[in-house]
This record gives structure tokens, sequence and C-alpha cells, in this order.
């Protein structure tokens, strides 16, 4: 039977491993598999009481058989609607936040506020700030042209990798989340969805984890990664440690395990990285000495090795066969 296809009308929305509503707070929940960005695509499997069971599409995850699906799990119906026709996005919100607002002198109404790596459906009205967002429920609404990334546009390589660094720097000081792919805002979630009961507000906990991270800052630049780190080596070019430039990936094993990818940074250059490390922490630029007790050089120096965890190194901008 054919899935049903529905797009995510709340600025973030959980998805959950089993129905059940999260705990609140900055917790390692365990039931938390991801987040969910305003007018990301699903894909419907079925129905239970207030939650629909999804693939979610975007969001790609290596499948038993070698191949790749979406993220499964569940999401709550209010924060979803379903959809007819697939929309046709040309854009990404690269900031925290982009206010859409009901018209590009009227900044007074906010009609929503999407998330950084939300893609919405742009077009170019005539106006020098701003551009005219289409809604999946055919409403309309404004958004400041320097709040979105367009599709389509071109730059030179290196260029990107700075603007990659600079994205993930919009995360520093933002909470570690279990599960977590959203930026830290004080979200009250407004679905556009017409079922909408006014006044049961969502309160969702945003944040990012490791991998949750990576996806992001690549997403706001229209390059579509895996969602967790071992999926994200998966799909890379794996390099060597002399040839990291920024924006290239940082992955380190299980404790003894080496083949068991469980944790990823984003390189910056020099000796530094940006990591999402664990419960209780924040977003921060590291170091290997800070981290691991050694320089880059040494880290080689040790087959990668240090305290029985593998570190390996990868790229998505670079070219060439993956390992």
């Amino acid at each position: 039977m054919k899935k049903q296809p529905l797009i995510v009308t709340a600025p973030v929305a959980n998805l959950r491993k089993e129905p059940i509503e999260p705990s609140f707070g900055y917790i390692n929940d365990d039931l938390q598999k991801t987040q969910l960005l305003y007018n990301e695509i699903l894909l419907c499997n079925e129905e239970r009481g207030d939650w629909y069971n999804v693939e979610a599409t975007e969001q790609k995850k290596a499948a038993p058989r070698g191949n790749w699906c979406g993220y499964p799990g569940w999401v709550k119906k209010e924060s979803a609607m379903f959809l007819d026709t697939l929309p046709t996005f040309n854009a990404v919100v690269r900031k925290h936040r982009a206010a859409i607002t009901a018209g590009p002198d009227d900044k007074t109404v906010c009609v929503l506020r999407a998330p950084i790596g939300a893609r919405l459906t742009i077009e170019d009205a005539g106006n020098n700030d701003y551009y005219k967002t289409i809604f999946s429920d055919g409403g309309e609404g404004w958004v400041s042209k320097k709040e979105v990334n367009t599709t389509g546009t071109t730059t030179d390589v290196q260029r990107l990798r700075q603007n990659i660094v600079e994205t993930a720097k919009l995360f520093l000081n933002m909470p570690y989340l279990w599960g977590g792919r959203s930026a830290y805002i004080p979200i009250i979630n407004q679905p556009r969805t017409l079922n909408f009961e006014p006044g049961t507000d969502l309160h969702i906990v945003t944040g990012v984890d490791c991998s949750g991270l990576t996806n992001l800052v690549y997403r706001v630049h229209n390059l579509d990664i895996p969602r967790d780190a071992c999926d994200q080596w998966s799909a890379s070019i794996h390099i060597a440690y002399d040839t990291l430039e920024a924006a290239d990936l940082i992955f380190v094993s299980a404790e003894g395990t080496h083949d068991k990818i469980i944790h990823v940074m984003l390189y910056i250059g020099g000796e530094e990285f940006i990591e999402a490390s664990e419960t209780g922490s924040v977003i921060a630029i590291n170091s290997f000495e800070k981290k691991f007790g050694v320089r880059l050089h040494d880290i080689a120096a040790k087959s990668c090795i240090v305290d029985k965890k593998k570190i390996v190194f990868a790229s998505i901008l670079k070219t060439g066969d993956k390992k």
C-alpha cells in the first residue's frame, strides 16, 4: 500500500521511538529518536490515537540490507498534516529562526517562526529585502532575504567550508539534547493546521546532539547528510588526518570496538573542532589536546587510537571513493 505523505506544520516536533510524550528537560531520554523541522516531509505508516507512525524521509538512516531509508518513529498528529501534492522547496532558513510576517511592510504580525534548517518555498515578488513564501496550506507570508539561503546558488568550496563553520558557531553555548536537532529557542509551537485546537501550545525542548549538529549545519547549505554519526561516516569520503580542512568531520569509535562509530565533531582548523559532547554540556569549541590529551599529530602517531577509541577523519566536500 502506498504511504501517504505528511508535512510537519510545527516549528519543531519530536520523533519518538514509542507513542509516548517526552520527558521535559535536558535529560537522556532513550525514547527520543530525533527532531523534525517545519516543512519536513514524512511518510505515514499508520495512525494510533493522537500519533502518526512515520518515516522521516529527509533524515537518512542505513537499512539492514545496506540501502537507505528515512528515520522511523512516532510524531504527534497536531504537529503534521496530510498532503495531496508534494511542495517544491527552494530556500532554507540560515539564522536561528526566521520570522515570517504577514507582509514585507508589516513586521508586527508574525505568522510563523521557522527554525534554522527549515525549508521554504519562496518567490521573488519584487521586494528588495523580502521573499514571499507559500505555506503548505495555501497561505502566504514574507521572510527576510537575509535569513535564508536559496538553492541553485554556487560558491567556491573554500568559501563554502567557511560558511559551514560560521553556521556551526551559531550553536555555540546552546545545550546538548539527546536526539536533538534544533537550535535552542524557547519555542511555543503554533502549527498551521486548521484542526489545531487554540490554547494547546506544545512546549518543545530544543537543542542538538553531535550528529544533529552536523546534519543541521550542512542542511543549511543545501547539503543533505545522514542523521546519525555512524551513517555520516559511511556516507563520507574517508581521509588522512593531515588532509583535514575546515568543515571536515572527525569521528570517534566506541571503546574497544573500532568499527562502531558513536560520535562526530566538526573540524574548524588547526587543533580545534566544534562538538556537542554529552548530556549536561553545551555546544563548544574544543581541541584535540583538551579532549584526548594529545595533539592531532600525536594522535596519528598512535595509529589514531586513544583510550581504546579509534579516531578517524572524513569529508563531505572532497571528491573520491568512499572507503
